[in-house]
């Protein structure tokens, strides 16, 4: 709540790493404890079930996932990103990879820049 309260002005969100539903379920009444905007899941769609992002959004939380290629298992691909996307996650954040810009045409989601060029651009453009 210290970090909250200096910076009210700014989005802030606990990262963790959940082991179920319940587990899951457990860190969101934390993240409403401590009055922040939203929790931020590794992505698991085991873990990550549309009854727990309807469990967040009941309390007004924003839900982010995030991928950790090399440790956790396929992560970052058009299954899982579809699956989160279908769930009601508010932010996915992603290694990139190439076959993104794709599914997010797929979806009709596609930004104005693509991934794979935006994770090319220099970050002071």
């Amino acid at each position: 709540m210290a970090i909250k309260g200096i910076m009210p002005e700014f989005k802030c969100y606990l990262v963790v790493l959940a082991g179920s539903e319940s587990d899951a379920k457990r860190r969101i009444d934390a993240v409403t404890d401590l009055g922040l905007d939203g929790i931020n899941f590794q992505a698991d769609p085991n873990v990550l079930t549309a009854d727990v992002v309807a469990y967040a959004k009941e309390q007004r939380k924003d839900v982010a996932t995030w991928v950790l290629s090399t440790h956790i298992y396929d992560c970052d691909t058009p299954k899982v990103w579809s699956h989160m996307e279908r769930n009601g996650v508010d932010i996915f954040t992603s290694d990139l990879p190439e076959d993104m810009d794709l599914w997010l045409l797929d979806q009709q989601l596609s930004p104005k820049t693509s991934c794979v060029e935006a994770s090319k651009k220099p970050i002071n453009q």
